[in-house]
């Protein structure tokens, strides 16, 4: 999530803010405090998948973050299926 959320603030807008909320289990709100209500992405924060996005979310972003989750959920699974998961954390 800590990927995700450097992504979006470095390459899109400064302003992207993130939270953690219960959505039938931890899910990370990551929004624009802007005056429309769909700017806005909730992500699966144990399975790195996108649960829903806003309407002013574009195709080309939603894309784009679920490439920046797959990246992060297999460099995730990686280290953490190895023998000794303590070294490489």
């Amino acid at each position: 999530m800590q990927k995700l959320s450097e992504h979006l603030t470095a390459n899109h807008d400064g302003d992207w803010r993130f939270e953690y909320i219960d959505y039938d289990g931890m899910a990370l709100h990551c929004y624009l405090p802007v005056d429309s209500p769909g700017s806005y992405i909730i992500v699966d924060a144990s399975h790195y998948n996108i649960l829903e996005t806003g309407k002013a979310i574009p195709q080309g972003l939603i894309d784009e973050v679920k490439t920046v989750l797959e990246d992060s959920f297999r460099i995730y699974v990686d280290w953490d299926a190895t023998d000794k998961p303590e070294t490489w954390a």
